[in-house]
C-alpha cells in the first residue's frame, strides 16, 4: 500500500490505547526512566468505563479498523481487566487485529493461558536483556531470568491463535555470541523473532552513550535506511488514545493533544481535528510546535508511506 494514493483517509488504520502509564520497568532507553516524565505523565490506568466508551465509540464512528494496538508508555499487562479489554474489542468486532505490546514480566501461567483464550492477535515482547545481570543494567530491575524464559516458554505452548513476537534491541547483542544466545533461547518459543535497531526516541536521553560506539543510527526501527523527509506519515493513518482519554496524532510523548474522548466523538475528532493537523503537516514539521524538535520522526517514515514527492497532489485532495 503507498500511503500517499489512499490519504485523507475515512477512518485510521491503527487506533493505539493505552490501558495504563505505569510500568515496572526503568528502561534506560524509555522515557519512563526519566523522573521528570513520570511526575506530569501519572494518569494510572484507564478505567474499563472509559475503556468501554472508547471502543463503542470507534464502533459507531468507524465500525472496523485494520488494527488496535494495547499499547502506550506503561506496561499493558499491569491492567487488571487487560483480558476484558481484548475480549471486548473481539466481542464487538471494532478491530481485523488486536496486538498487545508487553515487556513480559507478568506472563504467568495463568495470564498467558487467559491471553490466548481471549482471541488475542499478536503478543509482542520486548526483551531487555540475556542475563539477572543485564535486567539490572538495561531496566533498572531485578529479575528471574530462568523463570522469565519459562513463562515464555509456556505462552508459547499454549499460544492456540496467538502469534507469539519476540524481539530485542540491537545493542544487547552486539557480539555474535550474544546474538547467537538470542536466537537459541527465544527461537523455539516464539513465531516470529527479530533484533530491532535502537531509535532515538526522547531528547532528553543520551542514547549514543547507552549504545557505545559500534551502533549505528543511520536505520530505522526495522532496519530500512532513514529516508530524508520533512513530513511525519503516522498522523495519516494512527491515532494514539491515553489512559486519561486523550487524543494525539502519534504515539511520542509530548506531542500536541488533538482531542479527547470524554467530550468528543472519535470520529469527530479524526474527521475535524486529525484530518486539520494533517493538512498543517504536508508544509513539514518546522512549522509545528514540538514536531520540529521530534528526534524520532525520521525512524519512523518508511519508503511506502513517504509524502515529499506528493504534496502537491495531496494539498489539492485536502482542499488546500
Amino acid at each position: 500500500m503507498i500511503l500517499a494514493d489512499h490519504v485523507p483517509l475515512d477512518k485510521p488504520l491503527c487506533i493505539r490505547i493505552e490501558p495504563t502509564q505505569v510500568c515496572n520497568f526503568r528502561c534506560e532507553f524509555c522515557p519512563v526512566s526519566l523522573k521528570c516524565f513520570r511526575e506530569h505523565n501519572n494518569h494510572g490506568f484507564m478505567s474499563f468505563d472509559l475503556f468501554q466508551n472508547v471502543i463503542m465509540d470507534i464502533k459507531k464512528s468507524f465500525g472496523c479498523v485494520k488494527n488496535i494496538m494495547l499499547v502506550g508508555m506503561g506496561e499493558s499487562l499491569l491492567h487488571s481487566r487487560i483480558i476484558d479489554m481484548v475480549q471486548m474489542i473481539v466481542r464487538e468486532k471494532v478491530s481485523e487485529s488486536v496486538e498487545i505490546t508487553t515487556n513480559g514480566s507478568m506472563l504467568t501461567h495463568d495470564m498467558s493461558e487467559a491471553l490466548c483464550q481471549s482471541n488475542l492477535s499478536l503478543l509482542r515482547i520486548s526483551v531487555n536483556g540475556l542475563s539477572v545481570a543485564d535486567y539490572k543494567k538495561h531496566c533498572g530491575i531485578s529479575l528471574d531470568f530462568d523463570e522469565y524464559v519459562s513463562n515464555i516458554r509456556h505462552l508459547y505452548s499454549v499460544r492456540k491463535n496467538t502469534k507469539i513476537y519476540v524481539k530485542i534491541i540491537n545493542y544487547m547483542v552486539q557480539t555474535d555470541e550474544q546474538y547467537q544466545r538470542f536466537l537459541n533461547i527465544f527461537s523455539p518459543i516464539c513465531d516470529m523473532i527479530s533484533v530491532e535497531n535502537l531509535i532515538e526516541g526522547d531528547s532528553r536521553i543520551d542514547y549514543h552513550k547507552i549504545a557505545g560506539d559500534n551502533i549505528s543510527f543511520a536505520q530505522t526501527q526495522s532496519n530500512t535506511d532513514l529516508l530524508e523527509t520533512k513530513i511525519c506519515t503516522m498522523p495519516y493513518y494512527t491515532l494514539q488514545i491515553s489512559c486519561d482519554g486523550s487524543v494525539y496524532p502519534c504515539c511520542t510523548p509530548g506531542v500536541k493533544q488533538i482531542g479527547d474522548i470524554n467530550d468528543i466523538s472519535i470520529g469527530e475528532i479524526w474527521k475535524k481535528e486529525a484530518i486539520a493537523f494533517q493538512k498543517l503537516m504536508l508544509d513539514g514539521v518546522q512549522n509545528i510546535t514540538f514536531c520540529n524538535q521530534c528526534v524520532s520522526m525520521q525512524y519512523r517514515v518508511y519508503p511506502e508511506d513517504a509524502l515529499d514527492l506528493s504534496v502537491d497532489k495531496l494539498k489539492v485532495k485536502y482542499g488546500i
